[in-house]
């Protein structure tokens, strides 16, 4: 009876120390470990704990919208979108992951509050904001905020731009640009009738908001 309650005990340490792992765990192969898990032990290197990174090499993630994150991590588990970045980090840390982790991944970031330490009012004849609001219509350039909302909060599957690194729009919006790594979208025919100062401030004013 002895060795029975010892075996007992054992086997429930055992399962113990394995739940503990799983809720610590970096492995982004096993089905078990939830999308918090790995969003707070493996996300969180480039984007931060919370989605807020502090490297403009990588984007914001905090207060994105959960569509559009659950759409682009899809499309790296399936190399669809393949702009720089893309093979070199994304590739391997999204192959693996279940529709159910990127849709709890998704969620846990979009309920994260962005921190903007840039953020500031711009004028409403700032050239960004004017064509971020309004675009270029006699150059056939819609409003930006038809897309992403008024605020750029985004909205479906529009992401959220407010807040974001200058720096990492401006590469993204040549991205489009050029039409490299992400195809197919509404923005290639956009960006292509911007010019660089344009990008520039367009890129300006997203990221005070």
């Amino acid at each position: 009876m002895k060795n029975s309650n010892l075996l007992l005990i054992s086997s429930s340490l055992a399962l113990l120390g394995a739940c503990s792992q799983v809720e610590r765990s970096r492995d982004l192969g096993n089905p078990d470990v939830s999308g918090v898990t790995l969003v707070k032990q493996v996300c969180s290197e480039c984007h931060g704990e919370n989605g807020n990174s502090t490297s403009p090499q990588f984007p914001k993630l905090a207060g994105q919208q959960p569509g559009y994150l659950q759409n682009q991590l899809s499309k790296f588990k399936d190399h669809s979108r393949s702009d720089r970045l893309a093979p070199e980090f994304m590739y391997g840390i999204s192959h693996a992951l279940t529709v159910q982790q990127i849709s709890e991944i998704s969620t846990y970031l979009s309920q994260q509050t962005l921190i903007n330490d840039n953020a500031r009012t711009m004028p409403s004849d700032y050239a960004g904001r004017w064509i971020y609001e309004n675009g270029i219509p006699d150059r056939g350039i819609p409003a930006c905020q038809a897309c992403h909302g008024t605020t750029a909060q985004g909205q479906f599957d529009f992401p959220r731009l407010a807040g974001q690194h200058k720096q990492y729009l401006v590469k993204q919006l040549h991205v489009f640009h050029a039409n490299v790594g992400r195809p197919n979208t509404p923005m290639q025919s956009v960006t292509q009738s911007l010019t660089e100062k344009e990008l520039d401030e367009v890129a300006t004013y997203l990221s005070r908001l």
